[in-house]
Formats: C-alpha cells, structure tokens, sequence
C-alpha cells in the first residue's frame, strides 16, 4: 500500500521523506513500482539491485565489511549523535563519513 503526502510517501508502513534530493525521490518511485508487483523478472530485479550503493570498506571504523550507504545529513538521530560525538572522540560517529 502506498500513500503520498506532502513531503513524504508511506509503502508498506514504512515512511519515506521527499522532496530533498530528485535522484532519492526518482529511485523510490522506481522501488515502489517494482516492489509492487508480485514476481520480478531477472531485469527488474537488477534494476532494483543497482539503487542501493554497497561499499567494501577496506580501512576506517567498518574495516573489513560491505556496507550500504546513504546520507546521515537529514537524519535527526544522526544530527543528535555527532553532537554527542563532538565531546568524546572514542564515539564511532566521531568518524562519520557524511
């Protein structure tokens, strides 16, 4: 199911908020359509796979492990935890990449 509004889309109970990058705004379109159907061919699966980014990190503080990378900039949690970063510099979010 999938409700817009402004700024922010709802799929399957999970909230999404628009309106701040095209390119982010573009690909949920793209996973909505495809995450909507009931079976994907091989294509459609690929044209999934290839909105997510996956990183191998070969040195930093997630040496060693794939992760899949987004922007922490908006993000209200991650706002919070580099302020707290900033008076211990043992804090992994110290070392944010964003």
């Amino acid at each position: 199911m999938t409700m817009q509004l402004d700024n922010m889309v709802v799929f399957n109970g999970y909230v999404f908020i628009t309106g701040k990058s095209k390119k982010f705004d573009k690909d949920l379109q793209t996973a909505i359509i495809l995450l909507s159907k009931k079976e994907l061919n091989a294509t459609e699966r690929m044209q999934l796979l290839t909105i997510y980014k996956s990183s191998y990190h070969e040195s930093g503080k997630i040496e060693g492990i794939v992760s899949f990378d987004s922007s922490a900039h908006n993000c209200k949690f991650c706002g919070y935890m580099r302020e707290k970063a900033k008076n211990n510099p043992a804090h992994i979010c110290n070392y944010c990449y964003d």
